[in-house]
């Protein structure tokens, strides 16, 4: 009987070439799932903040009578009525900014706030994104403070607060399922 002796794959051309496709297959993979989730990201985020930018400024534009008539029930009301309808919470102060009505959880900005509800009370909408902390990074969120008009005079600022913990779920998902494929496409090429 004969003993066949293997010989290293690395010294044939067969073996380089395999060695240099596998590779390139893993850095194109590589490369194009960094692409992707990284414009699909900062695209989900954009568009949350210009349609958290819209609903704070369609909610501060029912509050202005109510608000301009000093109706803190009718304010509450109006909030309350709301919250069934938006994921974002809502933080509504009158033109001294102290706090008329919220949703579950908002008065806790009034902590954290940047100077934004300040701003919005002279005028300007202001819209700031929370990057999370914590030991691995915590939520990040997503804040605009728009003014409050009623007859051309601001009677009080809206701040909407959108936490993002549902796209970093779905961007962590799409990194879990690259990271298979580009572990395939490595395993394939190796193959081959």
């Amino acid at each position: 009987m004969s003993r066949r002796v293997l010989k290293n794959p690395f010294r044939t051309l067969r073996g380089r070439l395999a060695t240099t496709y596998a590779c390139l297959a893993l850095v194109g993979v590589a490369a194009s799932a960094v692409y992707t989730a990284t414009i699909l990201r900062s695209g989900l985020y954009e568009r949350v903040e210009l349609d958290l930018t819209d609903e704070a400024r369609l909610l501060a534009d029912g509050l202005g009578p109510l608000l301009a008539a000093d109706d803190a029930r009718a304010v509450a009301a109006y909030i309350a009525r709301i919250e069934t309808l938006t994921h974002a919470r809502v933080l509504v102060v009158d033109r001294r900014g102290q706090p008329v009505a919220s949703t579950t959880g908002a008065l806790g900005a009034l902590n954290n706030d940047d100077g934004g509800l300040s701003r919005a009370l002279s005028g300007e909408a202001t819209m700031s994104h929370d990057a999370g902390s914590g030991p691995v990074g915590g939520i990040e969120q997503i804040r605009v403070r728009v003014p409050v008009v009623a007859d051309a005079s601001v009677v009080g600022a809206l701040e909407a607060t959108y936490t993002l913990d549902e796209l970093q779920a779905m961007v962590g998902r799409l990194n879990a399922t690259t990271l298979l494929v580009a572990t395939g496409a490595v395993i394939v090429a190796a193959l081959a």
